[in-house]
Order: C-alpha cells, then sequence, then structure tokens
C-alpha cells in the first residue's frame, strides 16, 4: 500500500471517533428498547420512536459498514414484536376500558380506533400512545391523556362530572334570556345566531361565580362543550310552570356548519344521538 493511498492519522482518528459515535448511540437506543419492551404495549410510541432513530444510524453514511446488517435485522425483528404488541393492545383495549367503565356507571360502544361514551367520544391514537376525549361526535376536545383504560376511564368520568355551568337548567334559562336581550339588534323572541350569546353568557356565568365563591378559581373558562351540554339539559327539562322560556334550535344547514363560529352540536339524548344547529329562539315564558 502506498503512502499516498493510506488515511493520515487525523482522518483516521475522526474517522474512528464517528463510528465510536454512532455506536454509543445505537448501544444506548438498543438498551431503551430492551427496557420499554418489559411492558411492550403501554410503551408502542417509545419504541417506535427508539427504532426509528436506529434505522437512521444503520444508514448513515459513516456508519461502520460491519455492524450495519445484523443491526438492520435485529431492528426490523423488533419492528415485527412491536407491530403484534399494537395489534394485542387494539384487541385489549376496549375490553379494558369497558370494564373500567363500567365501575362509574358508564357504558362503551363502538370499536377501534373511535368509541363513544354517552355523549363523549374517546378517539385513540396508538402510536403515539394517547386518548383524546371529545364532546359529541368530535366536536369540542375535552381532554388528552395516556393509552391507559384505568386512566381513560378516570378522565371521562372527570370531563363529566364537570361539564357545563352547573346551574339549575330553569336559571340557565334565565341568565340565557338576559344575554340574548343584550345582543345588538335582538328583537323580542327572534332566533339568534347560536353561538352570539355565548361570550356575555361566560361574562354572567363569570360574575356570578366570584360573587357566590370569591374564592374558587378564577380561571375556568365556560367552552362551547360547556354551553352546549347546559342547552342540552334544559331543553331537556320538563317545565313545571310557564313563566320559563322554552328554547328552540334550529338544525344548521350546510353553509353553517363550514365555519364552526356558525353552528354548535347539541346532545339530543344521553346516548351521544345530536345534531348541529346554527339558531337558537326563546319562546314563551312570563314577565320576570
Amino acid at each position: 500500500m502506498s503512502t499516498e493511498s493510506r488515511p493520515g492519522t487525523e482522518q483516521l482518528v475522526a474517522e474512528f471517533s464517528q463510528g465510536k459515535k454512532h455506536l454509543e448511540a445505537v448501544l444506548r437506543l438498543i438498551g431503551v428498547v430492551s427496557r420499554l419492551s418489559d411492558e411492550r404495549a403501554a410503551n408502542i410510541a417509545s419504541i417506535r420512536k427508539a427504532l426509528a432513530q436506529l434505522s437512521a444510524i444503520a444508514e448513515k453514511p459513516d456508519f461502520p459498514a460491519v455492524y450495519r446488517l445484523s443491526l438492520r435485522q435485529w431492528v426490523e425483528g423488533e419492528q415485527q414484536s412491536a407491530k403484534k404488541a399494537e395489534d394485542e393492545l387494539s384487541w385489549r383495549f376496549g375490553a379494558d376500558l369497558e370494564r373500567e367503565l363500567k365501575d362509574t356507571g358508564l357504558q362503551l360502544a363502538g370499536q377501534m380506533p373511535l368509541f363513544t361514551v354517552g355523549y363523549f367520544s374517546v378517539e385513540v391514537k396508538v402510536t403515539p400512545g394517547r386518548v383524546v376525549i371529545w364532546y359529541g361526535p368530535k366536536q369540542e376536545m375535552l381532554e388528552e391523556c395516556k393509552l391507559s383504560a384505568t386512566e381513560v376511564a378516570r378522565s371521562v368520568s372527570k370531563v363529566k362530572q364537570g361539564l357545563g355551568s352547573g346551574l339549575d337548567p330553569q336559571v340557565f334559562i334565565d341568565r340565557l334570556g338576559d344575554s340574548v336581550r343584550r345582543l345588538p339588534d335582538s328583537g323580542a323572541g327572534a332566533p339568534v345566531p347560536i353561538n352570539a350569546p355565548l361570550p356575555i353568557l361566560a361574562s354572567l356565568l363569570q360574575d356570578r361565580r366570584a360573587v357566590t365563591d370569591p374564592g374558587e378559581e378564577r380561571s375556568r373558562g365556560y367552552s362551547r362543550a360547556d354551553y352546549s351540554f347546559d342547552l342540552y339539559r334544559a331543553r331537556t327539562l320538563k317545565l313545571s310552570d310557564s313563566l320559563h322560556s322554552k328554547i328552540g334550535l334550529t338544525i344548521a344547514t350546510r353553509a353553517f356548519t363550514r365555519n364552526r363560529r356558525d353552528c354548535l352540536w347539541v346532545a339530543d339524548d344521553d346516548t351521544g344521538r345530536g345534531s348541529m344547529y346554527s339558531h337558537l329562539q326563546l319562546v314563551g315564558g312570563g314577565d320576570r
């Protein structure tokens, strides 16, 4: 071998140092995968992330070629195991969640990756290992939690308890009437865009909280989901007298459903059935 074709000392040290750097990263990531594999299904997202990093390292031009094939084969085997664990998780999660929800009095319907629990939707995202809880058929996002049947059941129960204003439905109708009357150009009993009273109503409810319980957390907002839930409860109320208005809702046409600001999903019953509405109208009621 001529001296001209041999790598210089600095070049050789640089190549070996880079190779050592890659090998150290590979050993670290293999250790991560090995530790997480004790509970593979629960750690599927983290395992996939580590395997993707290992695949990327194996394809680097300066990764030692002598190890490339072995690393590729190992990663491929682990990816197959991860896919099997993911399939098993998908099959098992629904049964586990149904059992957990029964303890809270809630019933599960649907199948992976989208379940329904009454007027809630439970969207399962296996690969990132997360679950999104929605109000209605993926209408209003309420909470996100890790992919755990116990955690999801706990979260659904929590958001159910905290949904809405907590007002008696008749009192809510009165507050809603106050909000509608404060809208500009709102004729007596005329339909108004369904979301128009929401900012005023939220302000009225916040003022009420401050008066009734000054020590209460003041930052709790009044969301579209809260508003929708209160409308649902008020519409299903059996009024005991004629002094309270009734809420009439107008089904949203396609033109109104193009923009969330122009419509709102409201449940018809506690099974999760509901419709999109564009306008509301308060009818009846005596002078207050």
